[in-house]
This record gives C-alpha cells, sequence and structure tokens, in this order.
C-alpha cells in the first residue's frame, strides 16, 4: 500500500493502481465477498485485498 500524490490525492491506495484501500475497506464492511471484490477488481491479488482487511483489523482494535 502507498499513498501517492500523484495518483490519488493522498489516499491510501494498493500499489501500483488507483484501488484506494478505503474503497475495498468499506465494501467489505458492507458485506461484499473477498472473492466478489476480486471479481471486480481483476488488477487486484489476494495477497494485497487481504492486506487491507489486516490493516482494518488492526486500526479497529
Amino acid at each position: 500500500m502507498a499513498a501517492v500524490h500523484q495518483i490519488k490525492v493522498g489516499d491510501a491506495c494498493i500499489k501500483e493502481t488507483r484501488i484506494p484501500v478505503w474503497l475495498l475497506v468499506s465494501y467489505h464492511s458492507s458485506g461484499l465477498s473477498e472473492a466478489k471484490i476480486l471479481d471486480n477488481y481483476p488488477t487486484l491479488s489476494d495477497v494485497d485485498a487481504r492486506k487491507c482487511l489486516v490493516l482494518r483489523s488492526s486500526i479497529c482494535k
């Protein structure tokens, strides 16, 4: 994950994508499964998707 101003105005995004972390966390919080998220974002790896969820769980403790 990275915050790159030229890509998404400082939002933390999945490395080398324009997919903001908050968006994936929001989808998961809304009940969307990891498999469905990966279907919707074919450039997203399952490892990166899991990193977002791990980050979310560590922040929300």
